[in-house]
């Protein structure tokens, strides 16, 4: 008998398991040319997702919850210096340098208050922003990404929720990380699945 702790271990598990598989279907459209990331977004998201997966798991202290976070930051740093091998790091914008301040303001917060679940909290935001740049790409140009990715990347969070109600340990930022990764993610696949009429030619 599947007893609920061991089905979190396994969606968990499975949560992990679809966040790699979103990385390597993305890495396969990179190959393919089929998606066009912008260096400097990937950049602060692998700065980000490193510093998330260590105060996620020191704010929860459940390896289970861990597991996605673990896999999703070393999956970021591998797609990162493979987008740059492949191409140029593009300069910094404003939307991300203001992505990279918070997320120097949530060390700082965490090495000043010793609260790992307050500095998650704030990386939340750098989160937020760093997508911005993202969605404004998208938004004028849906071929610039693929849905299939960015749908499974809120797959997988959507079982790490799952995991995280049936290990539930009263701690609301094992919430709140993976519940706005999901509605980040899942906005990028549905810009992306977007068909843009053509402009009509002035003759």
């Amino acid at each position: 008998m599947i007893t609920l702790s061991l089905l979190g271990v396994i969606l968990g598990s499975m949560a992990g398991v679809v966040h790699l598989v979103a990385f390597a279907v993305y890495n396969r459209q990179l190959l393919r040319g089929e998606s066009r990331p912008n260096a400097a977004t990937w950049t602060i998201w692998a700065f980000v997702a490193t510093l998330n997966c260590l105060t996620y798991f020191f704010a929860g202290q459940d390896w289970v919850k861990a597991i996605l976070p673990v896999l999703g930051s070393l999956a970021c740093i591998a797609t990162l210096v493979y987008a740059l091998v492949r191409g140029t790091l593009s300069p910094l914008a404003g939307v991300d340098l203001a992505a990279l301040a918070i997320g120097v303001a949530a060390v700082l917060v965490w090495w000043f208050y010793r609260s790992a679940s307050f500095a998650n909290l704030v990386l939340q935001l750098a989160f937020l922003v760093s997508f911005l740049p993202t969605y404004r790409d998208v938004w004028r140009d849906p071929s610039k990404e693929r849905p299939l990715p960015w749908f499974l990347w809120a797959s997988a969070y959507l079982l790490l929720v799952m995991a995280v109600f049936l290990r539930w340990q009263g701690l609301i930022t094992d919430l709140v990380y993976p519940l706005l990764a999901l509605v980040m993610h899942a906005a990028v696949g549905f810009l992306a699945q977007r068909r843009v009429a053509p402009r009509p030619i002035n003759e």
